[in-house]
């Protein structure tokens, strides 16, 4: 078995521990008795869950009408801890105003009863990205897109993560000038 140990140096005093705060002291104490044995510990460990992100082109602006790929996975909660995970691609408006929300991409995976289903692992995904509205960043009025992953446990907790975006137009094509014609006399 694992086991940890603190070591307290020149930098690192009891009395400089002792006046870091309540868990400091009650972490000091239990440290400097007796070494602690980590599965000990993990009953008392409360863990969040950790929402793992990714924009799979590595950038953060986009055209309207692109192939927008992103993927998500869920760690340090197992599959029987998990109600069930949202994920979706939308915009949202702030400012002045009421406040408004679009959703172009959505999925909700639900864990069901007496059948396992993997809520955890990598998930990949991929759609095309709309031509409106584009994002806007206005004094008034503020037009914002992201992706985003929420996870309900059956505690009760919910956690959410986003990842903005930008959504813009795409470059106008300045129309081919047509060739002037010329009558030629012969």
């Amino acid at each position: 078995m694992a086991e940890i140990h603190t070591k307290i140096s020149n930098y690192c005093s009891p009395g400089y521990l002792k006046n870091r705060g309540k868990l400091f002291g009650k972490i000091r104490n239990s440290y400097l008795a007796a070494p602690v044995t980590l599965p000990h510990l993990l009953p008392r460990m409360q863990l969040d869950p950790l929402i793992s992100m990714t924009i799979l082109d590595f950038r953060t602006q986009f055209e309207a009408d692109e192939l927008f790929r992103w993927e998500f996975q869920i760690d340090a909660v197992g599959n029987q801890d998990i109600l069930a995970v949202e994920n979706s691609v939308l915009w949202h408006t702030s400012g002045k105003g009421d406040e408004d929300i679009g959703v172009h991409f959505f999925e909700r995976r639900v864990a069901k009863k007496n059948e396992p289903q993997d809520m955890v692992s990598l998930r990949r995904f991929e759609t095309l990205l709309p031509k409106t509205p584009i994002t806007y960043d206005g004094f008034i009025l503020k037009i914002h897109w992201c992706i985003r992953v929420r996870v309900f446990l059956k505690s009760g907790k919910e956690l959410a993560e986003e990842i903005p975006f930008r959504l813009t137009s795409p470059p106008k094509l300045e129309k081919a000038s047509r060739p002037q014609l010329r009558v030629v006399s012969a």
